[in-house]
């Protein structure tokens, strides 16, 4: 997350920082209380799975505590970035992209891999993604990759730090995220992702990201800018959800 105006608050271990960007890894689930972001205004980049975007922020950014980091070392230059892509249109917002994407990623760190994943990890990552719509069981993927239940579950959550379950959670709130984007309402784009209700959604988004989505996408006149190849994840989601017809069953947040 990045502060276009004002700063963040965070409050952790009895220490207080401010600053203007933090990076939130998956594997936790954030206190809201943890970061205050009342006084800022707040751009949200959503980091793609199976990619050395997080690993490599962490390493260019400093450790606030597990899975929280601060102080992006290009702060200034991506907020001034963000800033200019919230003033352009839509089709001049497209040659930011590539801008954005240098600044979010400082040079020394751009090329390198620190994590390599199981193969076997991505595939099933691919077909959680390809079936969020659906709360198919952990023996339904392991199938598909020829390992035990209990393995895939334990190998997975070594690559990715979380449960597959989470995971479809994390994957669900970035689809829901898009939708809003788009100018879906909240419980439309909640459905459409995959879960039971709206109020789901906004309590595994604040749980994620310790920010609730109304307040990012609807009362603070969200303007977005989407990635090609996510808005096309979002789409097909949609769409499988047009095929599906029956309505996701509950699933634990």
């Amino acid at each position: 997350m990045v502060s276009l105006c004002g700063d963040f608050g965070i409050t952790l271990d009895g220490r207080s920082i401010r600053t203007r960007s933090c990076l939130l890894t998956t594997g936790q689930w954030h206190d809201p209380a943890t970061i205050d972001t009342s006084d800022a205004v707040t751009a949200t980049w959503l980091l793609a799975p199976f990619s050395q975007d997080a690993p490599a922020l962490a390493r260019v950014m400093q450790r606030a505590g597990s899975g929280l980091y601060y102080d992006h070392p290009q702060e200034d230059a991506l907020i001034n970035a963000l800033l200019e892509a919230r003033r352009t249109s839509n089709t001049e917002g497209e040659s930011v992209r590539p801008e954005l994407r240098q600044l979010l990623l400082p040079s020394e760190v751009r090329a390198q891999v620190f994590r390599v994943f199981d193969p076997r990890v991505i595939e099933v990552g691919r077909r959680v993604r390809q079936t969020i719509n659906l709360n198919l069981p952990i023996d339904h993927y392991a199938s598909g990759v020829d390992l035990s239940g209990s393995y895939l579950e334990k190998l997975f959550k070594e690559h990715t730090g979380v449960p597959i379950t989470q995971f479809r959670l994390g994957y669900r709130t970035y689809v829901s995220a898009i939708l809003l984007g788009m100018g879906y309402s909240i419980t439309d784009a909640a459905l459409k992702a995959g879960f039971s209700s709206s109020s789901h959604f906004s309590r595994t988004h604040r749980a994620l990201t310790g920010e609730t989505a109304s307040k990012l996408f609807i009362r603070s006149g969200t303007e977005t800018i989407i990635e090609r190849k996510a808005l096309r994840s979002a789409l097909q989601v949609v769409r499988a959800g047009k095929t599906t017809g029956a309505p996701p069953e509950p699933e634990p947040s």
